[in-house]
Formats: C-alpha cells, sequence, structure tokens
C-alpha cells in the first residue's frame, strides 16, 4: 500500500490480515519481535516495563515471551500491564508478577486483578503498544477507543514508545489528529522502525 489510507478502512484491511495469518506464523513473528526488543529496546537501566496482554483470538502479537523472560532474567524490572477503567475511558496501570491471577475483562481483554498495585506513568521506562497498523511517520492505528491516546499523552519525555506489529507499515496514515502521539519505534518481525522525533 503506498496511498494515504483512512484510519477505519486500514482498522478493517490490517484487523483482516492479521486473522489470515495462522497461529503458527503469529507464534513465530512474536519471537521474532521478541529478540528484536531484547537486542534493541530493553537497557539493564529500565525499571518498569509496561506491556498490553495479548488476545490470542484476534491474532495480536505474543507479548508473554517478553513478560516471562523479564521475570526469569531481570528481577529488578517491574512489569505492568493496562486494566480498563470503562466509566472514565482511560487505563489503570497496575503491577503483574508471575503469581498474578489475571481475570477477562471486556471484549476478552486479560487485565490485572482490581486489588494489584497500580504504578505511577511517570515511573514508566518503555511501553509497549499495542495497534493494527503504523505509518512510516510512526503514527498507528489502535483499536479506536482512545484509551492509549490518552495514556500517551501523559508520559514522561523520556519512556519509550514501542509499537508491536506483525506486519509491515503502511507509508501515510490519513486524518492523523493532534491527540495522536507518534511512537518512538516500532517492532516487525524483520525490522526495528526508529522514527524522527528521536
Amino acid at each position: 500500500m503506498t496511498q494515504a489510507l483512512q484510519k477505519s478502512e486500514l482498522r478493517q484491511r490490517f484487523r483482516a490480515a492479521r486473522l489470515a495469518l495462522s497461529a503458527d506464523a503469529v507464534e513465530s513473528r512474536s519471537a521474532q519481535i521478541a529478540e528484536l526488543f531484547w537486542a534493541y529496546i530493553f537497557r539493564p537501566e529500565h525499571r518498569y516495563i509496561h506491556s498490553f496482554l495479548s488476545i490470542a483470538s484476534n491474532h495480536e502479537p505474543n507479548t508473554w515471551p517478553i513478560i516471562e523472560q523479564l521475570w526469569q532474567e531481570h528481577p529488578q524490572v517491574r512489569v505492568v500491564a493496562p486494566r480498563v477503567h470503562r466509566p472514565t475511558k482511560t487505563l489503570q496501570h497496575l503491577l503483574i508478577e508471575p503469581d498474578t491471577v489475571l481475570h477477562t475483562g471486556g471484549m476478552s481483554i486479560p487485565e490485572p486483578p482490581n486489588d494489584a498495585l497500580p504504578i505511577a506513568i511517570a515511573l514508566l521506562d518503555v511501553i509497549l503498544v499495542p495497534l493494527y497498523c503504523f505509518d512510516e511517520r510512526g503514527y498507528r492505528v489502535g483499536y479506536g477507543g482512545g484509551y492509549y491516546d490518552k495514556f500517551l499523552a501523559q508520559c514522561a519525555p523520556k519512556t519509550l514508545k514501542v509499537g508491536i506489529s506483525l506486519l509491515p507499515p503502511v507509508a501515510v496514515i490519513e486524518g492523523i489528529a493532534p491527540y495522536d502521539i507518534p511512537l518512538d519505534y516500532c517492532l516487525t518481525p524483520d525490522k526495528v522502525w526508529r522514527f524522527a522525533q528521536l
């Protein structure tokens, strides 16, 4: 795709393309992305890493290999996951540990329990951001709820915003709004995309 496309059309196209991938393809591409995370994103000084929790039935990139390796090899790092707070249409950011019992929230999203420890946004070093697609400027098409737009706007300048995509980018996403926050990086199975604002 080379022409600029609207978010709604891209959301539909990339959702279909992702669902067309086999389960094995999702896992192998996710493993390649995890390797790039360790090679290019993770730093020993990181202490708080925020990750979305994948919905397997939607063929989302599997973030669990990254999370589990953090727990096993980097116990000094705290893993933070989002919980949707629907009354305010915002995300809560809660600590998860190997023994945390997750719950299935709305839209089948795995979420930390209500009593998990909240973590201040200012502490986050890295955020792994879900998306349907992204463009070569670092803008993303999310799931349409605006939750991550609000969240990313509150992050400290030091926080790395890292998209994760099983599929390559489009050239330009049409209809970017002032509240759309560009990514710093996006990881695809075969490439690390770094964007000009860094």
